[in-house]
């Protein structure tokens, strides 16, 4: 039985050198189909439209580039890594590509058709590539791809400007209001000693005036010794106003006069002239925002000299691959069709 399904077996074995023969009775075909899908790949890599890479390269700042925000407070130096931080936060967010199609002629340039940003959107957001400082890597980028090299680095280098204006505006912003809640709190200080200083002032004004009430009463003018009062509960209000009125009627009534007439300047009270001081640097205090870089531009973008695709050598590279592969296995299934249709017949 053994034998009768050995002359089977070897029917269904692959003949190599069969294999080589019909191929190379076949190359003549094969070479045409590798030719045509070379043909094929070349005129697509050749017709497809280009499209072409800007680069924009950006360094954190130095100390020197963020000093002006720490103007109003030397002791809490802004960092200069935290500002480049910021500003990378505001390079990648959605917002600002927005932004950035509402400026002049960039909207015509990423969307030519004038289709709807909900078609275009994924396009023109895939055609802005950024990328971060990585461990090894301390610089940031912007690449730009579009058809057209020279409008590929237009468009980059004003995406970065773009993002530089945004962060400088943040940053004047935050400078802006914590500056504000500065002067804020010292007029708030300076509020509450003058109250606190009204408030006693007419707390010692009342006193006074009541002792003076007194001696104008009992016809005393001139001081009386206060000695034997010293022995007494100086907390009891009476024994206070006893003191008082004691000292006469001429006394009392120059210093409710004094006392007056400390109500009408504030230049007694206790340390409100540092306060003031302060609260006129803070004033003074001006920002330029032209001295605020939250990045520096490694390399501006220019115009590209070759596309980054279509990669023609490789597209061509493939359709002969291809090509010779589809050729091959034509040639093999027509060569076991017709040996099939010939063990039929």
């Amino acid at each position: 039985m053994s034998e009768e399904l050995k002359p089977a077996y070897q029917d269904d074995e692959i003949d190599l050198f069969e294999l080589i023969e019909t191929l190379w009775k076949e190359k003549v075909l094969i070479i045409l189909i590798t030719f045509v899908a070379a043909l094929g790949g070349a005129g697509y890599a050749f017709m497809a439209t280009p499209t072409y890479e800007a680069e924009v390269r950006l360094l954190p700042p130095s100390s020197r580039n963020v000093e002006e925000l720490n103007k109003f407070n030397a002791n809490a130096n802004a960092n200069a890594n935290a500002v480049f931080d910021q500003f990378n936060q505001v390079l990648e967010s959605s917002s600002l590509k927005k932004e950035f199609l509402d400026q002049q002629g960039v909207l015509e340039v990423f969307n030519p058709e004038g289709l709807p940003e909900s078609q275009f959107w994924k396009g023109y957001n895939e055609s802005i590539v950024l990328s971060k400082p990585a461990k090894n890597v301390a610089y940031s980028s912007v690449k730009v791809q579009l058809p057209d090299a020279d409008q590929a680095a237009g468009m980059a280098n004003r995406f970065v400007a773009l993002a530089i204006d945004k962060t400088v505006s943040g940053l004047v912003e935050d400078f802006s209001a914590r500056l504000n809640q500065a002067i804020e709190k010292i007029e708030t200080d300076i509020q509450s000693k003058k109250n606190t200083y009204s408030d006693q002032l007419a707390s010692e004004l009342a006193k006074l005036k009541e002792a003076l009430f007194v001696a104008e009463m009992i016809g005393l003018k001139k001081p009386e010794d206060t000695d034997r009062f010293g022995g007494q509960n100086e907390n009891l209000m009476v024994d206070e106003m006893r003191r008082l009125y004691r000292l006469g009627s001429e006394a009392l009534e120059a210093e409710v006069a004094a006392l007056e007439a400390r109500g009408k300047s504030d230049d007694l009270i206790p340390g409100l002239a540092d306060l003031n001081q302060r609260l006129e640097r803070l004033r003074a205090i001006e920002l330029n925002p032209d001295k605020v870089q939250p990045a520096l531009i490694d390399l501006e973008a220019i115009a590209p000299l070759s596309p980054i695709k279509p990669k023609k050598k490789l597209i061509v590279a493939l359709a002969v691959v291809l090509g010779g592969m589809v050729g091959v296995m034509f040639v093999l299934i027509r060569s076991a069709v017709r040996s099939r249709k010939a063990k039929l017949a």
